[in-house]
């Protein structure tokens, strides 16, 4: 018997389960780019060793080219020898993931529907968050800073239940606890913002306005006797047909919930930390995995496309924290100043150079303001 769902219903994962098994749940795979990036200057780093012999630190900041440092390899030999502590589809295993549908006849409903796999959604941003922000790397390959905290697996908040809630609210997208118990998570998405983007996606095709050939006299008797040939018809003036990029659309939507998603787990130092942070490294999460939105811009590398200070947030922010992680950090460092965030403050940034093994996150940014230079030329040859 097939269920209907009324309007107001809240519909489980596995409910949808059955009604999404022919629907495909391939994510999006757009290319994505690295930014070259210049070093910094060999003065960051507080070794008075290194700073005797200028040229080593400044190459020693970027891990060696290693089969370890290639992330397929690092993935598959990860899963073969169990290297990566926990399964990325158990971040919350038992925690109920739940769609609300809070108004059915809203126009961009049935496009949202169609294209994204309710039943799976959800969870595939959970993998995305679990393989970013809290699967540590077995090693660190920086020699510029040994992982000081080798940890079998980083902790999340602990959530019990996420709802993705659409609704007709002005805005993007929200994370909140709900009044009964904050491991209760609510996603809120708007429709309205939705049907922007199916509009946005929509594009109006004639591809048949080419004139056609006359009819031959070979093929029409009628030919034979007319005088003078007829003219070429054309479809010019044919109602355009509108052609749909579901697969843009997709992306989008995928890459909103991943940032979204990251809000459901992440900490935030006591609610101490800068709130560009946070939202910079939800938009860290969904970059690192191939979600970016079209409108990110990187180039030209200035203040106004990579932001005027480190904590202006989302992409500007997200962008900073990728560069730190490949100069100075190491791989892993994102995910690790998370995990310092649990039991501690921000104190004025004290938290980021003890992660940073002592380099302050104003000094990463003024070095990252001089690698731009770098990243114009190169990206210009």
């Amino acid at each position: 018997m097939t269920r209907v769902y009324k309007e107001g219903d809240r519909v489980s994962e596995g409910d949808l389960s059955n009604t999404a098994a022919n629907r495909s749940s391939d994510m999006p795979n757009p290319n994505t780019s690295s930014h070259p990036s210049a070093l910094p200057k060999p003065g960051l780093l507080r070794n008075n060793e290194e700073e005797k012999q200028p040229a080593a630190p400044a190459a020693s900041l970027r891990p060696k080219p290693d089969a370890n440092t290639d992330p397929k390899a690092l993935h598959q030999t990860a899963r073969s020898n169990e290297q990566l502590s926990t399964n990325p589809q158990t971040l919350c295993p038992k925690a109920r993931l739940r769609i609300h549908l809070e108004d059915i006849t809203h126009p961009a409903v049935t496009t949202f529907t169609a294209n994204i796999p309710l039943a799976t959604i959800l969870r595939t941003a959970i993998t995305h968050v679990q393989a970013h922000l809290f699967t540590p790397p077995l090693n660190n390959t920086s020699q510029a800073r040994p992982n000081p905290h080798p940890k079998r697996h980083w902790t999340p908040q602990e959530v019990r239940s996420i709802t993705l809630c659409l609704r007709d609210v002005d805005g993007v997208a929200y994370t909140t606890g709900t009044d009964l118990d904050e491991a209760h998570k609510e996603i809120h998405l708007s429709l309205n913002y939705v049907h922007d983007v199916i509009k946005k996606f929509t594009s109006s095709t004639n591809s048949s306005a080419t004139p056609t050939k006359p009819p031959t006299t070979a093929t029409t008797a009628t030919a034979l006797f007319s005088p003078i040939p007829s003219p070429p018809t054309s479809s010019a003036t044919a109602a355009p047909t509108p052609k749909f990029d579901a697969r843009a659309f997709t992306h989008e939507i995928f890459g909103v919930i991943t940032h979204e998603m990251v809000h459901c787990f992440q900490h935030n130092g006591r609610s101490t930390c800068p709130g560009g942070l946070i939202e910079g490294i939800a938009d860290y999460v969904r970059m690192k995995s191939g979600l970016s939105a079209p409108h990110w811009k990187k180039f030209p590398a200035d203040k106004h496309t990579r932001g005027e200070k480190w904590d202006e947030g989302y992409q500007k922010t997200a962008w900073f924290l990728e560069w730190v992680e490949q100069e100075i950090g190491g791989r892993g460092c994102i995910g690790e100043l998370n995990e310092m965030m649990r039991d501690h403050e921000w104190d004025d940034g004290k938290l980021w150079e003890k992660t940073m093994n002592g380099v302050t996150v104003d000094e990463c940014w003024t070095a990252y303001k001089g690698a731009w230079e770098g990243m114009k030329n190169e990206h210009a040859a």
